[in-house]
């Protein structure tokens, strides 16, 4: 069963994620700020991991990215998502796999879920 990580601090969005991605097959962990998310890689380390942009705290989710590809480059895939578009350059230099708007589509999200695990083209 793949493993995904949520960071967000819409917690009405975190419980709706880890629902449906439940129902679908995903263990999911879900997390408010990046210190609790930091805290559980310690323990477990997922195959995929959903950072929304816009975060309460001081860091961005690009930050958070940052800081998690310098350490698990290989071995996590990350994506972000945000209401915010954020430039491809900006997505680049966060070192993302990918970027969706929100809000999105659970089948979308899905999809795009499936393909980065089971490499679909």
């Amino acid at each position: 069963m793949p493993t995904v990580f949520i960071l967000d601090d819409d917690v009405n969005l975190l419980v709706a994620l880890e629902l449906l991605l439940s129902r679908n097959a995903y263990k999911v962990y879900t997390f408010s700020n990046s210190a609790d998310l930091m805290l559980a890689l310690g323990q477990l380390i997922p195959d995929i991991i959903l950072l929304d942009i816009l975060l309460a705290e001081t860091k961005t989710g690009e930050v958070v990215c940052q800081e998690l590809k310098q350490t698990y480059n290989y071995l996590i895939k990350i994506y972000l998502f945000s209401a915010t578009h954020i430039a491809d350059n900006e997505l680049l230099k966060s070192g993302a796999d990918g970027f969706m708007d929100k809000p999105f589509e659970i089948e979308d999200l899905l999809n795009m879920l499936n393909k980065s695990l089971f490499k679909q083209p």
